[in-house]
C-alpha cells in the first residue's frame, strides 16, 4: 500500500512529464496549423483576384466586340476596372489587334494575366510559387455593313409609324357612316315637318267647310 505522500509525489512527477509532452505535441502541430490558415488566406485571395480579372476582361471584350473599336479603347476600360480593384503589374492581350479588323461574328478575346507574387498578401512563403492568375473572355464581333460607325438605329416606334391602308379604309368608312347617318336623320326631320304642315292645312279646310 502506497502512502499518501508517495501518491502526491507520483502525481507531481506525472504532471511535469505531461507538460513536456504537451509542449512537444504543440511544436509538432503548430506548423501544420499555420500552413492551413495562411494557405487558406492565399487561396481565397487568388480566387478573388481571378474573379476581378474575369470581370475586367468581360468589360473590355464588350468594347472590343463593337464596330470601330481600337486596342486603346479596350485597355482603357480594363485599366479603369482594375484600378478600382487596386491591382497592378498585369498584362492585357487583345486578339485580334486591333479588334475592329475582325469580321462579323468572328471571335474577339481579351486576356488579362498577373503574377501571383504581385497580388499575394503574404510576401513569404509563396504558396503558389511563380504561377500567374488569368482572366479570359471571348465574344463574337458585331458588325453592321450599312453603318461605318457601328451604330444600329432603333426600330421605329408604333407611334411614329404611318397609318396603314387598312386603318385608312376603316377611318374612311367610319366618317362616311357618320355623314350618312346625319343625312338620314335630317331627312326624317324634314318629313315630320311636312307631315305637320299637311295636317294643319287639312284642319283649316275642315273649319271652312263647317262654316
Amino acid at each position: 500500500m502506497r502512502t499518501r505522500q508517495q501518491l502526491m509525489n507520483w502525481l507531481s512527477a506525472w504532471k511535469v512529464e505531461r507538460k513536456g509532452a504537451a509542449l512537444v505535441e504543440f511544436a509538432l502541430v503548430l506548423p501544420v496549423f499555420l500552413l492551413l490558415i495562411f494557405g487558406g488566406l492565399e487561396m481565397g485571395r487568388a480566387v478573388m483576384v481571378k474573379h476581378v480579372l474575369e470581370e475586367a476582361a468581360r468589360a473590355g471584350c464588350r468594347v472590343a466586340s463593337m464596330q470601330g473599336a481600337t486596342t486603346n479603347d479596350v485597355t482603357s476600360v480594363v485599366d479603369q476596372a482594375l484600378e478600382k480593384a487596386g491591382l497592378a503589374g498585369y498584362q492585357i492581350a487583345v486578339s485580334p489587334s486591333p479588334p475592329r479588323s475582325a469580321e462579323h461574328l468572328d471571335p474577339v478575346s481579351v486576356t488579362i494575366t498577373v503574377p501571383h507574387s504581385e497580388v499575394a498578401w503574404l510576401p513569404s512563403p509563396r504558396f503558389m510559387g511563380n504561377k500567374s492568375l488569368a482572366g479570359v473572355c471571348i465574344m463574337p464581333a458585331v458588325r453592321d455593313a450599312g453603318d461605318d460607325n457601328g451604330d444600329v438605329g432603333d426600330p421605329p416606334s408604333k407611334k411614329n409609324d404611318p397609318p396603314s391602308k387598312k386603318n385608312k379604309k376603316s377611318s374612311g368608312k367610319k366618317s362616311s357612316g357618320k355623314k350618312s347617318s346625319g343625312k338620314k336623320s335630317g331627312g326624317k326631320k324634314s318629313k315630320k315637318k311636312k307631315g305637320k304642315k299637311k295636317k294643319s292645312s287639312d284642319d283649316d279646310d275642315d273649319d271652312d267647310d263647317d262654316d
